[in-house]
């Protein structure tokens, strides 16, 4: 039970270290910065504005009752899907020039 109820935790923590597209623009800006400390604390500065969200996020899931998680769950992949065509539209206009 206990482990149970720290999962949300776990998950959190380690879905704050998946990589993932802003991860890798954040280090492209931190390898162009033009010294290691300016790239240490972009990435620093990356981390503390994600992964604070992503465990609050996980925290707050696991608070919600079971029924409401199926609806999250849609409302997320709508999120995602939404974000990602306005990107898509976005680069085919920048392409259009």
């Amino acid at each position: 039970e206990r482990l149970r109820r720290q999962t949300p935790l776990l998950v959190g923590l380690l879905t704050g270290f998946m990589p993932c597209g802003a991860l890798y623009a954040a280090w492209l800006c931190a390898m162009s910065s033009g010294s290691a400390g300016n790239g240490a604390l972009l990435m620093l500065a990356f981390a503390l504005g994600t992964v604070p969200l992503m465990l609050l996020f996980a925290s707050l899931g696991a608070l919600l009752p079971r029924g409401w998680t199926k609806y999250l769950r849609k409302l997320g992949a709508v999120l995602v899907t939404s974000m990602g065509l306005k990107m898509l539209i976005g680069g085919l206009l920048l392409l259009r020039g």
